[in-house]
């Protein structure tokens, strides 16, 4: 997955934003213009609760499985 920046807007100090006005629309982008995709959402990962580097490295593992699986980092 390629870096993502978003391009945002400044409201100047002193200006009054009214609860009424619309959202602005943020973009966000791949560094060579297009568009990016959707933020993913992993499953859950319960705490570590090893106790030697071995077991810290099941539980590490496991999370880098469930973030590649949801499409947050590449496989």
């Amino acid at each position: 997955m390629a870096n993502q920046t978003v391009a945002v807007g400044v409201i100047n100090t002193g200006t009054a934003v009214s609860p009424n006005q619309t959202p602005m629309q943020i973009t966000l982008v791949n560094p060579d213009g297009s568009a990016a995709g959707t933020v993913k959402k992993a499953a859950a990962q319960v705490d570590t609760v090893a106790a030697d580097l071995a077991a810290l490295k099941v539980d590490f593992n496991l999370l880098l499985a469930k973030l590649r699986t949801a499409g947050v980092i590449a496989p």
